[in-house]
Parts: C-alpha cells; sequence; structure tokens
C-alpha cells in the first residue's frame, strides 16, 4: 500500500474500528451479521460503511505530499 498509494495508510485505523464493529453486532443476540441482508436494522454502520468508501475513494484520487516528505524522510536515513 505505501508504495503505490501512501495516502491509502490513512484507511487502516477506520477498517479495523469498521471490523472491530461488525464483530461487536455479530455477537449481539439475533444479529443482523448472521443474516446479512438484515442489515438494513443497523443504519448508522451502514452509513459508516459508506462514508468508509467514499473515503477510500477519495485518498485514491487525492495526493497529500506531506505524507510523501514524511515517508521520505523516515525511509532515506
Amino acid at each position: 500500500m505505501v508504495k503505490y498509494r501512501v495516502e491509502l495508510m490513512l484507511t487502516v485505523p477506520p477498517i479495523a474500528a469498521f471490523f472491530a464493529w461488525y464483530l461487536y453486532i455479530g455477537l449481539e443476540d439475533d444479529s443482523p451479521a448472521q443474516h446479512p441482508e438484515k442489515l438494513y436494522r443497523k443504519p448508522l454502520f451502514l452509513l459508516c460503511g459508506f462514508l468508509l468508501l467514499v473515503l477510500i475513494t477519495v485518498l485514491s484520487l487525492v495526493d497529500i505530499p506531506v505524507l510523501h516528505k514524511i515517508l521520505e524522510s523516515v525511509f532515506t536515513d
């Protein structure tokens, strides 16, 4: 990920949090995660998933020069 698109590193914590939340939902009694077609019962979860998709898309298209400089300084020392 760092080699091709440094900006995508910023998506790792939100993706991990999203998966942790899905695990939490999966451990509930009568969980929608056990029947994914019922995930509409968790609109906040779906909204966060959509926002995560938007974040990944935006970071795939936008360059953040500061990240490149930070990584360049770290790997050249």
